[in-house]
């Protein structure tokens, strides 16, 4: 998926069921079929849109559960989230830690928290060492 935090090359492809990979290619088609070009880059960029929400979404989600593991009784967060969302250790604790020092750390307004939340989270990712240290 692009837009998702740099995946690492051992993450797993997203799992869809057969259904939901039909209904993805009739949409598409549908859309194209209408042969209407602003219709049609509406979509895609709603696509987009709605991608970097449930990236977000998933991060906060990450990020609140992280806070309350129990490492001692249920082990490592971060191998228990790779399995369950497929998705590679690195990547889950990437997610964790722009949440918490990028979004959730510095305190913002909302208006910043709004800018924040649009950008990519690979170039959140790159911030999140000058957040950590407070300079954000």
């Amino acid at each position: 998926m692009t837009g998702e935090l740099s995946t690492h090359p051992h993450d797993s492809i997203t799992r869809l069921e057969q259904s939901d990979i039909d209904q993805i290619l009739e949409t598409a088609k549908r859309v194209v079929d209408e042969n209407d070009l602003p219709t049609i880059m509406r979509y895609i960029e709603n696509l987009g849109r709605l991608e970097h929400a449930t990236w977000f979404t998933r991060a906060h989600i990450l990020y609140l559960v992280h806070q309350r593991w129990d490492q001692e009784t249920l082990g490592s967060f971060f191998e228990w989230a790779s399995v369950a969302f497929g998705r590679a250790p690195e990547t889950i604790r990437r997610m964790v830690e722009i949440w918490g020092f990028v979004v959730e750390k510095p305190g913002h307004t909302q208006k910043r928290l709004k800018m924040i939340l649009t950008k990519p989270p690979s170039g959140l990712y790159y911030i999140k060492q000058a957040a950590e240290e407070g300079q954000l």
